[in-house]
């Protein structure tokens, strides 16, 4: 198996994920990839900071897949016949990267990514881990990853970045050419955003 995406978030967000995850399925059935749904309690870390162990858990179990792809549970892929493997997945694949994500205003995106199934992935990932003091931190998970960046060039260089277009926009900025949207921020508007573009997508 070439690529497994896995989403997912904790029960908070179960309305929202009840939406996105039909989209992401019927994306994944079309292109034959493995899709994982992970679903975990409330507690008292930030949800997305299981998305470390998660990932990490995913590379222990020595699955059957050449690279992994995360997409946050308020994602929406618009458009279907777009294959992200070959987009997305084999640019950082083909540059010898172990990780494959979109570059932000200031810093990496993590709530689109792909990481190669290999040691310098789960090593990146046991190092970010280990930064608890990023649970207080706005960026969570995504910050403990930059910090890990900083502290080791080797982890840094290992990146292939892309634009936020087309594989990580934001609603505001939807356009031709938008593979998926990412509703990340928008406040209480998020759920009633995503639906309208799973609806749209539906017609």
């Amino acid at each position: 198996m070439k690529l497994t995406v896995i989403t997912g978030g904790d029960a908070r967000h179960a309305g929202l994920i009840s939406l996105t995850y039909i989209n992401t399925l019927a994306y994944c059935k079309r292109h034959k990839f493995r899709l994982r749904l992970e679903i975990w309690p409330i507690g008292k870390d930030p949800p997305s900071w299981k998305k470390l162990s998660l990932l990490k858990n995913m590379l222990d179990d020595c699955e059957d897949f050449a690279w992994m792809l995360w997409v946050d549970s308020d994602t929406v892929i618009i458009d279907h016949t777009a294959d992200v493997y070959r987009e997305f997945v084999e640019p950082a694949e083909n540059a010898g990267s172990y990780m494959a994500c979109c570059m932000g205003t200031k810093a990496l995106n993590a709530g689109v990514m792909a990481l190669k199934n290999c040691y310098k992935s789960h090593d990146f990932l046991h190092r970010a881990m280990a930064r608890k003091h990023c649970k207080k931190h706005k960026w969570w998970d995504q910050q403990a990853m930059i910090e890990t960046m900083d502290d080791s060039p080797d982890f840094r260089s290992g990146v292939f970045y892309h634009e936020l277009f087309p594989w990580n926009v934001q609603p505001k900025n939807y356009r031709k050419g938008t593979r998926l949207i990412h509703a990340a921020g928008n406040g209480n508007a998020k759920l009633r955003i995503i639906k309208k573009f799973v609806n749209q997508i539906s017609k």
